[in-house]
């Protein structure tokens, strides 16, 4: 890197995201590979899934489109669309929480000029595996709660939260002891934290759109097109057929936004660990520092 970076001092979000940005760039292949152990195998299940939930979509529109549409039928497509889509979730979110925690502990690796390799620090995340899922779905029922009353304290508390990985890779707690965790290093730095993932996302969905755009642009302008030239009219079949003359380009969109996710998320990861190291070096370091001058003043 440029310069060392320098976690006992107070670091602003430019020097943040300078300091992750330079991290990510000189161990490119290392963050890289971490991301592709987990994201990899979810790309492929994704595959698979997006070829089997288009023809079952399709069939849906067909069934919906048809002069006398069979409820039961309609129904029971919608059902099994929903268990593919229910069991990617579940699929992608744990390989992206296992991905998000190697990525935090390579961070702290490469901080101390550590010498685990890709494999090793992968590993390190699988074995937490049960941790990571366990206090992370503690941490969603809170959150669901927050939905019931609000959705601020939804938001209020997935800021208060979104330290949970660095708690259980770095200081090897988990449950409650890493919510705890994540909340008092975030007490007192509310803002500074939460501008983190909100300038990430904004910077993703403005990529991830242009992107999006140039992909599916040409056929939704024909498609804007046809409806013009027939004054608005549509024949039933008309989004099936448009549907499935394009499926090959939306199975290529979502890939492609999944790739640019694991391309990006990484900084986002590698941001927020050394927030939470410099977080932790000033709340820890200036206590420490403080008792032992009251300790020596007692002394006198």
């Amino acid at each position: 890197m440029k310069r060392e970076i320098n976690l006992s001092t107070k670091l602003h979000f430019d020097e943040l995201v300078d300091s992750a940005i330079s991290l990510y760039k000189n161990n490119f292949k290392y963050f890289l590979t971490i991301m592709a152990f987990f994201y990899v195998p979810a790309i492929v299940v994704l595959m698979l899934f997006s070829v089997s939930m288009s023809s079952e979509y399709t069939h849906m529109l067909q069934a919906i489109h048809q002069p006398a549409p069979n409820p039961n039928a309609v129904i029971g497509i919608i059902s099994k669309l929903m268990q593919y889509a229910f069991l990617f979730f579940a699929i992608y979110m744990l390989m992206g929480t296992l991905a998000g925690a190697a990525v935090v502990k390579g961070t702290e690796v490469k901080l101390s000029g550590g010498s685990a390799s890709e494999k090793v620090v992968s590993l390190m995340a699988l074995k937490k595996t049960i941790p990571l899922v366990v206090t992370s779905l503690i941490a969603s029922v809170m959150m669901g709660v927050g939905v019931l009353f609000c959705i601020v304290p939804f938001f209020i508390l997935a800021v208060y939260l979104i330290y949970i990985a660095q708690a259980i890779m770095l200081e090897d707690t988990w449950g409650f002891g890493a919510i705890g965790r994540s909340f008092t290093i975030t007490s007192g730095n509310f803002w500074a934290t939460i501008l983190i993932p909100l300038v990430f996302y904004l910077a993703y969905f403005f990529i991830s759109s242009l992107i999006s755009y140039a992909i599916l642009f040409t056929p939704y302008m024909n498609m804007i097109r046809e409806i013009i030239g027939n004054q608005g009219q549509t024949d039933p079949e008309f989004f099936t057929r448009f549907y499935s003359e394009n499926i090959w380009l939306f199975i290529i969109q979502t890939i492609t936004m999944n790739v640019l996710f694991i391309l990006l998320s990484p900084i986002l990861s590698i941001t927020l660990t050394l927030k939470y190291l410099n977080i932790r070096n000033l709340k820890e370091g200036t206590s420490l520092a403080n008792a032992i001058q009251e300790e020596k003043r007692l002394d006198m």
